[in-house]
């Protein structure tokens, strides 16, 4: 068991089976407004936290794969680059996946904006609709002249949900979770090295876990 909680949000949940009919790839926007931490902080040691896109990145990586339900196949990643001042490489960047059913997905990881702004926001497009989730407390889905809407008394962003997954869940889907969360591994580790260098990083393909 890995803890990709995000997955595990009934929010995400309703939004993966509004999407369930889908016959065509989707485009995915992932906004995260994650605040400054400053460089000797735990988290940006990459001996311990891992650094922000190794540590919190793979959170937003696994949802999109899991919204698709395809596997990454490339990712390209890069930062912004001139005087960064007191921010480090991971602090804010854009990482770009291609899947295998055509989708495409961008995840913006900023350090740049206020605290007092709404932290996470997801857009996604397909076959002529949109869905928007906010914060993990608002969903909207509009497709036509038609508009659902779901919204929680309170953030849920799948704690609980995963807790129940890890005690209760069905035992024999646990090699597909486990495949999906090593896609998930490679694919944050692409990011790190496509930051480090440049270029675009191929997703090494994983058979069917035993």
């Amino acid at each position: 068991m890995v803890g990709f909680n995000r997955r595990f949000s009934p929010l995400t949940r309703t939004l993966s089976e509004w999407l369930a009919q889908r016959t065509s790839p989707m485009q995915i926007q992932y906004r995260v407004n994650a605040s400054y931490l400053p460089p000797d902080h735990w988290t940006q040691n990459p001996d311990i936290g891992g650094g922000r896109i190794v540590g919190e990145g793979c959170h937003f990586i696994d949802f999109m794969q899991y919204l698709t339900g395809a596997d990454p196949q490339e990712v390209f990643a890069y930062s912004i680059g001139g005087n960064t001042g007191r921010f480090l490489r991971d602090d804010n960047a854009v990482i770009s996946l291609r899947l295998s059913d055509g989708s495409v997905a961008s995840l913006t990881y900023t350090a740049l904006g206020s605290k007092t702004f709404s932290r996470e926001r997801i857009e996604v497009y397909c076959e002529e609709s949109v869905a928007v989730l906010d914060d993990f407390r608002t969903l909207t889905y509009v497709k036509g002249a038609t508009t659902r809407k779901r919204n929680l008394r309170r953030q849920d962003m799948g704690y609980a949900a995963e807790l129940e997954h890890f005690f209760h869940g069905d035992v024999a889907r646990g090699a597909d979770f486990l495949r999906s969360a090593a896609l998930t591994t490679l694919t944050t580790l692409g990011a790190v090295e496509s930051l480090r260098t440049g270029r675009p990083v191929t997703i090494r393909r994983i058979g069917a876990v035993q």
